[in-house]
């Protein structure tokens, strides 16, 4: 994807052009080094006020268990960030790639008994 075709190159080119023609070099650089790394960890923190919600309101007679909620707003996530263009197919790509790394990793640990699910949930391996 070029970047005329990715709007979130293009807020950060308009942004970083901005603030080069009106902050100190110095300043300019570290305030987009910063909203950089707050917008890779977007996703993270999202996820992070999504399971500190949860774990606050969930009550046990819901019809959905609060693990599976929590695996179906990740994904609604990850959809929103494809479809709107925040998250590209190729980092995607690069991320389920990780993610089936920790899954192994993961049926292993939980086979060995070196970890286990805290709650209940339909979505479980092993």
């Amino acid at each position: 994807m070029s970047l005329q075709q990715n709007p979130t190159r293009q807020l950060e080119r308009r942004l970083g052009d901005w603030m080069r023609a009106r902050l100190p070099h110095l300043v300019s650089e570290l305030v987009m080094f910063t909203l950089k790394q707050g917008w890779a960890a977007l996703f993270g923190a999202l996820l992070l006020v999504g399971m500190i919600l949860s774990s606050k309101i969930w009550q046990p007679d819901w019809p959905i268990v609060r693990y599976d909620a929590l695996l179906a707003y990740a994904l609604t996530l990850q959809f929103l960030f494809l479809a709107t263009g925040m998250e590209s197919w190729r980092e995607a790509r690069v991320i389920l790639l990780f993610h089936l790394t920790g899954t192994v990793m993961e049926i292993f640990k939980v086979h060995v008994g070196s970890w286990g699910y805290p709650g209940e949930g339909l979505i479980k391996l092993w």
